[in-house]
């Protein structure tokens, strides 16, 4: 099997229910930043959008 060549510098994010689910996703998973990625993005954008102030009421 050839290796997949991309730009993949800083790998893929990935949730837990999808790293290393199926043969499709087993480029993907190698070259994820790890297991609990994307649920940690998740997380944390969440956070910053709840922790960033409210826009003004339209009138």
């Amino acid at each position: 099997m050839q290796e997949e060549s991309t730009n993949d510098a800083f790998g893929y994010l990935l949730t837990k229910e999808d790293w290393n689910s199926f043969e499709r996703y087993d480029y993907i998973t190698r070259t994820c930043l790890g297991e609990r990625t994307g649920e940690i993005f998740i997380e944390k954008a969440l956070a910053f959008v709840n922790a960033c102030p409210r826009p003004a009421a339209a009138k």
